[in-house]
């Protein structure tokens, strides 16, 4: 059977207490990718976080890996590292902000240690719109997901995330 996990990103904002509360509720566990600048500004939301399940970063700032430095981009998940206070896996996770990566930003983060997750939205719940989804997406060429990824083009990829761990080539937004 499938497994399903359940993230929270862009936080912590003026929600989380109440995120957090359901989450309570409902005795779900969940993983909160978050920015540095905000963990900085409510540290008492990251410590409730980390209570409640795992952090990781989401970047600094929220500025897309694929137009930063190597430089500026390991300083955008030093600095958020930082500010969460590291990951209780002992291992540094990274979402790239916006879902956009690219083959060099990837890489510059598998060689500097961080795992790097890519992320799937449900976007509809009737099993016609998830059918319809499936048959688009079957038509699709695919290129694998997170560390093993290798675009020919160099093209900037946004992650889709799906079972396969499937990849696109990112809109021009």
């Amino acid at each position: 059977m499938g497994r399903v996990a359940l993230t929270f990103d862009d936080g912590p904002d003026e929600l989380t207490p109440r995120y957090l509360e359901l989450l309570d509720d409902l005795g779900v566990p969940a993983t909160f990718f978050v920015l540095g600048d905000l963990a900085n500004k409510s540290p008492e939301h990251i410590r409730e976080y980390l209570r409640r399940g795992q952090v990781a970063g989401y970047g600094y700032d929220h500025q897309r890996f694929t137009k930063l430095s190597r430089r500026k981009l390991l300083d955008q998940c030093k600095r958020t590292d930082e500010a969460i206070g590291g990951q209780a896996s002992g291992t540094s996770w990274v979402r790239p902000p916006h879902g956009s990566l690219d083959s060099l930003s990837l890489i510059n983060l598998r060689t500097s240690g961080y795992t790097v997750a890519c992320r799937r939205s449900i976007r509809a719940t009737t099993p016609i719109a998830i059918r319809s989804r499936s048959r688009s997406a079957a038509s699709r060429p695919r290129a694998k997901c997170s560390c093993s990824t290798r675009a020919r083009s160099g093209r900037s990829m946004r992650c889709r995330g799906s079972s396969r761990r499937s990849m696109a080539p990112a809109s021009s937004a």
